[in-house]
């Protein structure tokens, strides 16, 4: 029949397509919808943050080459927290309970030093390419090593807050002038877009039309 004709054509054209992958360049996660507290505060000192990212969020695995966060407003002054270290690593942890540590083990230092930046965006290089299985969640770790603290409120950073909604996917913790040692648990993320050598699966694509869809038959 025309269906027994049909059926086996679409499931081979569906495993063919899904089974494909294209390398990408970039990758961009999150949108330039609030103004987060991650990856650190400028307005506080020593702050230091882990956020978790999701593989179905991610969609992609390969080397992670260089990261970059977006400003939430053009040219900011990051002149006394723009000393970073940076770790990335992947993780069976999927959320932060309340008073959780932070992540330590299976980290790897990508970036030590003084990030670079343009009007938008905090750049940074990895020292040695990670690569990521797409798989496992994968945590990122920023700590302001310098003795920060800008005072302008509008040096920060875009992203997702999702308030008080599950899972409390981030930890940032504040020390010295004015934080004190505040520890925030929070479901936001910020904005991040990812650069290296990354595979995503080709995403399915069906133009025209089917119809006469009956029991038995389709045209």
């Amino acid at each position: 029949s025309n269906m027994r004709k049909l059926f086996p054509i679409i499931i081979f054209l569906s495993n063919y397509i899904w089974a494909q992958t294209e390398t990408v360049t970039n990758i961009n996660i999150g949108a330039n919808l609030d103004f987060t507290n991650q990856p650190i505060v400028p307005q506080q000192e020593f702050s230091h943050s882990q956020t978790l990212y999701y593989p179905d969020q991610l969609q992609f695995g390969g080397n992670i080459n260089e990261i970059r966060y977006t400003t939430a407003f053009s040219n900011s002054n990051f002149t006394n927290s723009a000393e970073w270290i940076v770790k990335i690593g992947m993780t069976d942890v999927d959320e932060f309970q309340l008073g959780d540590p932070f992540i330590t083990t299976g980290l790897t230092e990508v970036f030590n030093g003084t990030f670079s930046s343009n009007a938008t965006d905090i750049i940074i290089p990895f020292s040695t390419p990670f690569y990521y299985d797409g798989i496992h969640n994968l945590v990122i770790d920023v700590q302001e090593v310098g003795i920060g603290y800008t005072s302008s409120a509008l040096t920060g950073f875009y992203g997702v807050e999702n308030f008080n909604n599950a899972p409390t996917r981030s930890k940032i913790s504040m020390w010295g002038n004015p934080g004190g040692g505040e520890i925030l648990y929070k479901n936001s993320y910020p904005k991040i877009n990812f650069i290296g050598i990354l595979e995503r699966c080709i995403k399915a694509s069906f133009m025209g039309n089917v119809t006469n869809f009956t029991q038995t038959t389709a045209t």
